[in-house]
């Protein structure tokens, strides 16, 4: 069974995943962190790892993009998705050119989002 990690400081994105895994029916198994901290602990220094990390861009304080390059560093086959409002276009942009797998937008389109990660998987 895919074990996913969530990294989203957002309880309603967090919320609506959990709750499209469940419509879908997606045999997962996921953790969630709500910080950059607490998810660099969960993904790179304890099992079990990961199939795939979902991830909001402004997770870390400092650098939008510093869970990404260490996922592309530490396990670069392990897919990451980046969560970004749909006004965050250059956001996106940019976690696609450092590595990311693709992005999924706030709040969440239903299809989108089940599609983006059975691809993923």
């Amino acid at each position: 069974m895919p074990r996913i990690l969530i990294a989203e400081n957002n309880f309603s994105t967090v919320e609506s995943l959990i709750h499209t895994f469940g419509d879908r029916r997606l045999d997962l198994e996921y953790d969630v962190c709500s910080s950059h901290n607490h998810a660099v602990s969960k993904a790179f220094h304890s099992p079990p790892r990961y199939q795939m990390v979902i991830s909001n861009v402004h997770l870390a304080e400092v650098n939008d993009f510093l869970l990404l390059k260490h996922n592309r560093n530490v396990q670069p086959l392990v897919p990451f998705v980046v969560t970004a409002s749909g006004s965050e276009t250059e956001s996106s942009r940019r976690a696609l050119e450092e590595g990311a797998f693709d992005f999924i937008t706030t709040p969440l389109v239903y299809e989108q989002t089940v599609s983006t990660i059975l691809l993923a998987l």
